[in-house]
């Protein structure tokens, strides 16, 4: 029972946790551009130190880089003139999708490994280690036979040359850019040049092959489609012969093969049809009898729709309520022996009757058109099943048939073709023309182009904002410091009271004149705590804290000072009997207090001390008690406060920090509410969490925060983000 019990105040634990106080549950807080503004505030020296570290590297590699040149040779690349094996046109106009796939295609051959290998035997780069050393590349080639070494250079000068290599071809202008990157100016422009020649060769040699191939193909493959065609028409007409195929479709229709339209002339198939056609109307209307008769008897006879629909029922139903009309009238009337009322009985009982004959007709009769449905769908299911078994055995000899009309027909289409494609090559076989020429050959570079300076230092610095970001934000995920109101209020999910500015410590001239920014953060304190507690008039605050020296001590005078300043009576009791501060505060003796009142040695009225205000009473600690807890968990500190709270309509208790010590929550049982404080960009929200648990706990609702010492330039927000707080001395800045 206990573990139960305890369990249930576990979870209205989390369900409180999880709501504000209206019960109504709190979304996560956005996070906005605002709030990563303040996050790369907080985090600059991390930030400062990536990217500094990291432009020191992009320096630092930018000189140790061994620098690069480029050559630039164009070409112009035209679409295709010639469609050898697919197409309509002999000059077709190529749409731009095509003409960007055209192009695309002609750059991957460009860059080509086999294109590579025909530049390689061009200059002769696998002959010696020449061109490997120039392209700062080695091969160990010392112990390789000379043709294993010859091998293993071609492959290591492929590799490099599909590796510097790189060709741009603008749809617009179809002019490409062949660009080849090496240490050495002079071989670059070398191989960029080598590598236009060998481009325009090998379109032409690629193009006239292309035709040649193509004629003596299409030729032999026109021949062998024409004897294929004669057989198959012959071994199609003998067949059908043999077998008595006769279609009821145009012989033109029937020859072309189409096993759809030859199959659904026949004539059985058409029987078929009409038969399969009226089995579906007759299996309708039986289903829908069946549905009637069904529905007719199952029920009531006059929930039936039949019945209901059936005029004479519906005469019948109109007597039979007029009769009982006037049975009832005449029951008010004479008693149940009288004439008027037997005769009416009587006809009343012959309605009845006649009812239940009517309604009983009409099952019959839908019982009758069910089995007549019923007989027609097995007689319309039995023709069926007969033309289905005559038309099957035709379509067996069909299959046959029709594959061969259409092999025929497929045959025929493919020799059209062929032939079409063989007079196009033939006529054009010698008017083939390059669409690859030459515009510019690459001349020497002069300036590098790796490394480039100012490009590797924004990408330096790119990197190191990223890599700085990255642990700025894992920094802020780790460290859960409450910067801010919102973080407070968000993650707490309790009403923010308030937020006081970082200034110096409160004075009792401070606290006396009501003026500055920090007093006028805490009167509008000092309203919302009248606000959260649903404006009671009497009322016992505590004021507390996660840990020591959050201003804990300077908000209860504050709220003191506030509420004596607007008419309220007021005690402002120093119940941290660990570390009383009050008087210092205040600057106010401390002989006695609190402890001579709880000990018996004096009274309150002579004890609590007139402050400021007129309404404003403070009673101070007086000596440090030895056994804080034990005080405080007997019932004599209850009774003090709940009789002085009588003679006043507020009650603040100056209470210690919750972490660390039980004080807190042994007072939070005295208190009607709780308010906590915490310290802007010291508070931490595990500590906080823990410090509102233990105070509700105690059985005190928490009914906000107030975050103070708060600095936007810290927090890395703007002057005007929550507050913006002017003195009543100075201007605004």
């Amino acid at each position: 029972m206990q573990k139960q019990n305890e369990m249930k105040q576990d979870l209205a634990n989390v369900l409180d946790w999880m709501s504000d106080g209206d019960g109504e549950v709190q979304g996560e807080k956005r996070t906005t551009l605002v709030d990563v503004k303040a996050m790369a505030w907080r985090q600059r020296r991390y930030l400062l130190t990536m990217v500094l570290v990291a432009l020191q590297i992009g320096l630092i590699s930018v000189f140790l880089m061994t620098p690069k040149f480029r050559a630039v040779s164009s070409v112009r690349i035209d679409n295709e003139t010639i469609q050898v094996i697919k197409g309509d046109d002999v000059n077709p106009i190529i749409s731009s999708f095509d003409t960007d796939r055209f192009l695309n295609a002609q750059k991957g051959v460009f860059l080509s490994r086999t294109m590579a290998y025909k530049v390689i035997d061009r200059l002769k780069l696998d002959q010696n280690n020449s061109f490997l050393e120039r392209m700062d590349a080695g091969v160990p080639t010392d112990k390789l036979s000379p043709r294993a070494a010859t091998l293993a250079r071609r492959e290591a000068a492929a590799s490099l040359l599909q590796g510097n290599l790189k060709m741009d071809i603008p749809a617009v202008d179809r002019i490409a850019q062949i660009k080849f990157t090496a240490p050495d100016p002079q071989l670059a422009q070398q191989i960029a040049n080598a590598y236009a020649d060998t481009f325009i060769e090998n379109n032409i040699s690629s193009r006239y092959n292309a035709t040649a191939y193509a004629r003596g193909v299409l030729t032999q493959q026109v021949q062998e489609a024409e004897a294929k065609l004669k057989a198959t028409d012959t071994e199609a007409v003998e067949y059908a012969r043999l077998n008595r195929l006769i279609d009821t479709a145009a012989p033109s229709t029937a020859s072309t093969g189409d096993s759809a339209s030859s199959s659904s002339d026949s004539i059985k198939n058409i029987a078929l049809g009409q038969v399969n056609t009226a089995l579906g109307d007759a299996r309708k209307a039986r289903i829908l009898a069946e549905q009637r008769w069904r529905n007719a008897q199952s029920g009531s006879a006059l929930a039936i729709p039949d019945v209901r629909q059936n005029a004479f029922v519906q005469s019948l139903l109109a007597q039979r309520a007029q009769t009982a009309g006037e049975l009832g009238q005449l029951k008010q009337t004479y008693l149940d022996d009288h004439p008027s009322v037997l005769q009416a009985r009587g006809r009343l009982v012959e309605i009845d009757a006649q009812l239940k004959l009517a309604t009983n007709n009409v099952r019959s009769s839908l019982r009758n058109e069910y089995e007549i449905a019923l007989n027609q769908e097995r007689q319309l299911a039995n023709a069926v099943e007969n033309s289905s078994a005559e038309t099957l055995a035709e379509q067996n000899k069909r299959v046959q048939y029709n594959q061969l009309l259409r092999n025929a027909q497929s045959q025929r289409y493919r020799l059209l073709e062929l032939e079409r494609r063989l007079g196009e090559v033939n006529s054009l076989s010698d008017i083939a023309t390059n669409n690859v020429s030459l515009v510019d050959y690459s001349q020497r570079p002069v300036s590098a182009v790796s490394p480039n300076l100012l490009r590797s230092l924004a990408l330096a610095l790119a990197v190191g904002l990223i890599i700085g970001l990255a642990f700025g934000i894992l920094r802020e995920v780790i460290d859960d410091t409450l910067w801010s109101p919102d973080d407070a209020e968000a993650k707490l999910r309790r009403p923010l009271l308030g937020t006081t500015p970082a200034a110096k410590e409160f004075t009792s001239a401070d606290v006396l004149s009501g003026h500055g920014d920090v007093s006028e953060a805490y009167f509008a304190v000092r309203t919302a705590v009248d606000y959260a507690t649903k404006g009671n008039v009497q009322k016992i605050l505590q004021i507390t804290s996660c840990q020591p020296g959050e201003g804990k001590s300077t908000t209860s005078v504050a709220l003191a000072s506030d509420f004596a300043r607007v008419g309220r009576r007021v005690l402002l009791i120093d119940c941290d009997l660990r570390r009383p501060s009050i008087h210092r505060q205040l600057d106010i003796p401390n002989k006695v207090g609190l402890m001579d009142v709880l000990t018996g040695d004096a009274k309150l009225a002579d004890v609590v001390q007139k402050f400021g205000a007129e309404n404003l009473n403070v009673l101070t600690l007086g000596a440090k008690p030895s056994n804080p807890v034990q005080i405080l968990s007997g019932e004599l500190f209850q009774s003090f406060v709940k009789t002085a709270a009588k003679d006043y309509d507020v009650v603040i208790i100056d209470s210690p920090p919750v972490m660390g010590m039980a004080d807190a929550q042994l007072i939070a049982r005295t208190a009607d509410a709780t308010v906590l404080i915490i310290e802007a960009g010291r508070s931490h929200f595990g500590q906080a969490k823990l410090a509102v648990r233990k105070v509700e706990e105690a059985g005190t609702k928490v009914v906000g925060v107030v975050m103070t010492k708060f600095n936007y330039r810290d927090a890395g927000y703007n002057y005007d983000y929550r507050y913006g707080y002017y003195g009543y001395d100075e201007s605004p800045a």
